[in-house]
This record gives C-alpha cells, structure tokens and sequence, in this order.
C-alpha cells in the first residue's frame, strides 16, 4: 500500500537464511534467538537490536520458547529520497554492539524504535506518515553513530573515534570496494578516485583497518561469494571467477580465512537452510495487545514519554533534558514573484505596501484545492518541516494568490489571499521560524523544541481526525466538501501538560489557537460570502476571522510548568515560553 515501514510481531523458531536490497532491524522483546549474520553467529537476547545490512545473508533459528521479536524492514528505494547512501552500491554498515548498551545513543535508538512499534498497534492519526518521518531521521543517526568497520571480533573501527578527514576517506574506500567488488580493482584505481598517493593510501587502509588493500578487496568479494554459495548451483570455480579471484585455490584460501570452513562444506551446511530450499519456516504472528504490554513496559522502565491518544484526556510530561538527535533551525524560502524571499523580507515587503501584484507563473493554472486554505494546511506545513535540519532547509509556497475575480479564497497555495490577509499558512511558517533549538519531544504532530541558548520553550498540538496529507495532496476539493468534512470532527483533545527542568526565572507565554470553527474559510462559508468579492466591512471581519487567536502573560517558573490546552474539532494549538 505504499507504506515503506513494515514491522512485523512474530514468535519465532526458524527464520531460514535470505538476504534483500533493504535494511532490516531486530528487536528482542522477550526471550532470546539464534542469528547467524554474513559469517557470524550471535545469540541475541531481550533488549537487543541487530540491524541486518542490505545484500548481507542472514536468519534466525533456535529461539526460545515463547520470544518475541519485532522486525522492522526498510524498503531502501523509498527511503533512498532523504537518506541516497541507502542505495548506493556499496550500502552502509550499521552494526550495535554489546558495549553500546547503556549509551545515550543506544538509548536514543532504543526509544525511537519503541516509539514507531508503539504507533504502528496504536494507529493515530497520520502515524505512517509519522513512521516515514522518523525512519528516515533514524537511518542519518544511524549512518553517525553506529557505522562501524569490523574485520573480526577484535578489529573494531569506530568511526567517531577518527579525525573527520580520515573518518570519510576510510567511508569512502570502503565503500568504492563494496560496490566495485564484481570488477577488477587496483590500488592505482583507488588512488585516483581519492586522490591520495598510492603508498599513502595503502599505509592508511593497513594503519587504520588492520588490514591490506588486498585483503580488503577479497574479503568484500569472499562476502559476496557467500550469497552465490547459498543462492546459486554454479561450481566453484564458477562462483571464484565471478567474483574475480583468480584461482580456485586463492577463493579457498581467502574463504576458510573468514568462514572457517572449505566453500564446499559451507554451502553443504547452510544450501538446505536458505528461504528457496527450506521447508522449515517456524513463525508464528504474534498477539498485539501482547506486543503493547510488553513495548509500554519497556517505556515505563526506561521513562519513554509515548504518544497521547487521540481519543483521550492524558497528562503529557515532558523533560527538556530530554536526550534529542534534532536540532531544529528553519528559514523559509518563499516564491515571491520570480525569486525566493526569506519570510522577513515578505514581511518587509508587505508592511511598506510593497507585495507583488501576482504569484509566481504556474499559480494561476492550478485548480483549486481549498484544504489549502484551511486549518488543515499550517498542520500540515510544520508537519513537513520541523524535523528539517539547517542543511535540509526546502523551498515553500507562493507568496500571494493569483489576482483573479476579487474573492477572498480561491483554493490555492499562497500564504497571503490577493487583498494581502495573512492565511493560516503564514502562521506555519512563522511558528517554524520563531524558535532554533532540539526537538526534545515528537508524538505524530505534536512538537517541543527547546533553546538552550536562550531559553525558549514552543510547544505545537494539534487535533484531527482528517487525512492532511491526503487531502492536500489532491488536485482539486471545492469549499462546499472542505467545510463539510473538517465541520463533521468534532473530538475534542485534552492534554495536561507538564514540563520540568525548566531553568529558573520569569517568562513571557504566548498561546494562539487555529482552528476550523473560528477560521476565515468558515466565517465565509457561513456567512454566504465565499463567492462574493468582499467590501470594506467585509474586508475588516475577514482579517479579524484570519488571525488566530492569541493570549498572553507573564509568569513565574520555579522548574516545572503546568498548563491545560483543550482543543475541539480541527485545531493547531502553539504555546512560547520565552525567558524575561
């Protein structure tokens, strides 16, 4: 269903051995499972995780009685649009290593994993879209934290540990190796392609990796031997020559080096044990509601703060210590015209009078989408953009609707109507815009992000039980079908907000409140005016129904922070907290 995240709850005895173009992760819930992994075999116990590289053979057998393991598989071609590593010919290396246990980082990984599982049983609202997005952040954090080199068991290069220079060189030999591995390979090729002296770069492959050039090259290729072995009738010498070692005799030599074991008996073991041999597959699906105690337990024990359910009123507690690997900095980039402006210089532009008289070219040729013009399109835009880091920053909407008939809204995608009203997409951006700081906390559309610096809080909520990203998506939707369906949610989300940790002091609190039955799109739609080009008075009560609305006080903080946030029907609720 186009869905590239499939996490599967399963009892397992006997998983045969197989291998694919996607990354796969393993997580221990309860028991422990036999692995054999590339030539490797590890017994993974409760709490651990295993990610399986792509193109790396793998399966899972002798499990305890009663385990449960979660298996989140990636689907790397639809991941490969934020994270292009993924499909690359010479892959990545993730690997989690017992000595990573206990680590912040390892307990970054631990929650988010958590977090994703607990959605996918939950299914709130928007939650695969969710999934996507923190997947994709997961496989960045992965590729800096736990990409490892490993020769063997004693020869662990640590990526991080390496000057950042050396760092990506030694990322980029190996993987020119791993995708060149079918061919021929010199020294001298792998000079050019780095331009490195030839002696320099051996004495650095040797130093670093403890291990030759060579060895490099055909324990790469002795890798990709192991899935010609299992997969394959081809003989031996035909299985040497594909991978381009010379003789039978060098490929066995090579092989036993690293399997410990002669290619023949290799493939007489493991053949009969593959996913195209085997009759042996020894799963079974495990009970959901299973899965969610024992997932929420682990979030109890390692004080996981997991997503408030839609249906419910929940206290939501929050530590701005929070660890986070998401800093957040945003600055729009908006067609103005035939170039893009940064949203303080449109508001420059808009205060001396100065907007442009139309939007950008292709603006007046879209149908109308007026999903556009609702609550539903800030939800939206934050949505897209808040885990954005300062290298990922994407270019935005038109500045203003294109001048037509004189109407107020037309469906289209501007942030200003033609009259120069600022719609509920400018608040978006300028919510994305007032504060930089770590994404201490995300629960499908719902964000804190704290600045350290200068001691910011923005919290962002949201309630709908409409499908944004759907909808906005579509070509055309008339206002009459618009205001029905966002008029038909009618939920109400209550949250009891608690923040600790909160540096001493006096702040200002800024609350403002979008939403649907108090919107511009509504007052117009009620009022009969949606087709009708306004007058002065008219005007006036649009730019009042435009605004969201905004409250304000100063108060005191000794740490903790409470708050109640109600919100009833289609509605993005934004609270600033900014020390005085």
């Amino acid at each position: 269903d186009g869905f590239p995240v499939h996490v599967s709850f399963l009892h397992i005895d006997n998983y045969p051995l197989h291998f694919h173009l996607d990354v796969e992760m393993m997580y221990v819930l309860r028991g422990n499972i036999q692995l054999k992994n590339g030539n490797s075999l590890y017994t993974l116990k409760e709490g651990d995780i295993f990610i399986s590289n792509k193109q790396e053979v793998h399966g899972l057998y002798d499990g305890s009685e009663d385990n449960l393991i979660a298996v989140i598989h990636l689907e790397s071609s639809a991941m490969a649009e934020t994270f292009p590593k993924i499909s690359e010919k010479g892959g990545s290396c993730f690997r989690t290593l017992a000595e990573d246990r206990g680590s912040s980082k390892y307990t970054y990984l631990n929650r988010q994993l958590i977090y994703c599982m607990y959605l996918v049983i939950q299914k709130h609202v928007g939650y695969k879209e969710t999934i996507v997005q923190e997947m994709r952040g997961l496989l960045e954090f992965l590729d800096k934290h736990f990409n490892y080199w490993i020769y063997d068991s004693d020869d662990i290069i640590y990526w991080e540990e390496r000057k950042d220079i050396d760092q990506e060189r030694l990322r980029d030999i190996i993987s020119y190796v791993y995708a060149h591995r079918g061919e021929k390979i010199t020294l001298n090729d792998l000079s050019y392609e780095m331009s490195l002296d030839s002696y320099h770069l051996s004495h650095l492959i040797t130093n670093t990796l403890g291990i030759t050039f060579r060895d490099l090259v055909n324990y790469a290729r002795i890798e990709m031997a192991d899935q010609l072995l299992l997969a394959a009738d081809m003989s031996i010498s035909e299985i040497s020559k594909m991978v381009k070692i010379s003789t039978v005799d060098y490929f066995n030599k090579h092989f036993q080096k690293w399997f410990k074991c002669t290619p023949e008996s290799y493939r007489e073991k493991y053949q009969p044990h593959t996913i195209i041999r085997s009759d042996n597959l020894q799963i079974a699906y495990a009970d959901e509601r299973t899965a969610l105690d024992l997932i929420e337990a682990i979030a109890a024990k390692e004080a996981f703060a997991l997503p408030v359910n839609k249906e419910m009123s929940n206290a939501l507690d929050i530590d701005v210590n929070m660890f986070s690997n998401w800093n957040h900095s945003y600055q729009s980039k908006i067609l103005v015209g035939d170039q893009y402006l940064t949203l303080k210089e449109i508001d420059e532009m808009r205060f001396a009078g100065a907007l442009p008289e139309k939007a950008g070219e292709t603006e007046g040729d879209e149908k109308a989408n007026y999903y556009w013009d609702s609550v539903l399109a800030p939800i939206y835009i934050i949505w897209q953009h808040i885990l954005v880091t300062e290298k990922q920053q994407r270019l935005s909407n038109n500045c203003m609707d294109s001048r037509s008939d004189g109407r107020i809204l037309q469906g289209k995608k501007g942030i200003f109507t033609e009259q120069g009203i600022a719609k509920p997409l400018y608040y978006a951006y300028y919510l994305l815009e007032s504060i930089t700081g770590k994404v201490v906390y995300s629960s499908g559309m719902s964000y804190v992000v704290h600045s350290k610096k200068d001691e910011r809080l923005l919290f962002l909520f949201n309630n709908t039980g409409v499908d944004y990203s759907d909808n906005l998506s579509r070509e055309s939707a008339g206002i009459d079908e618009v205001f029905k369906e966002l008029n038909s949610y009618t939920e109400r989300k209550d949250i009891n907000l608690r923040v600790s940790n909160i540096k001493k002091g006096r702040y200002l609190m800024r609350e403002f409140t979008l939403c649907h039955s108090n919107s511009l799109l509504s007052h117009l739609y009620n009022e009969g005016t949606a087709d009708k080009v306004p007058d002065a008075a008219g005007l006036d009560w649009a730019e009042r129904y435009a605004a969201p609305v905004t409250k304000s006080s100063v108060i005191d903080i000794d740490g903790r922070f409470t708050h109640q946030i109600r919100m009833e029907g289609v509605t993005l609720t934004a609270i600033e907290l900014k020390k005085l």
